[in-house]
């Protein structure tokens, strides 16, 4: 296991269709904390294009990396804010939480 430090993540939502969206999720991590492995490369800055979906309970928001086999499920917890759990399996694999804000 290891520590990211501090990490920015950024959803950025490009388009969206009634309950499902499209758009890009991006890591910023800190240059003195460990660098991501992401598909060829590896460095402290990750970015996805993602395919997400609203559940029907408007609360629930799951979205997936078109590229690897990362999964996210967030759970809106007010107007501005979703706790989110991030798995990816495989040989990069990955668990982690966070919390996103609106900005």
């Amino acid at each position: 296991m290891r520590d990211f430090g501090t990490t920015v993540a950024t959803l950025k939502v490009a388009e969206q269709l009634g309950g499902v969206f499209r758009g890009i999720m991006r890591y910023d991590n800190d240059s003195t904390g460990p660098t991501f492995r992401d598909h060829d490369s590896e460095g402290h800055i990750a970015e996805d294009a993602i395919l997400g979906v609203i559940d029907w309970d408007n609360e629930t928001v799951f979205w997936v990396d078109h590229n690897d086999t990362t999964v996210h499920r967030a759970r809106m917890i007010g107007s501005d804010k979703m706790e989110v759990i991030v798995i990816e399996a495989g040989p990069d694999a990955l668990a982690t939480r966070m919390v996103l804000a609106r900005q």
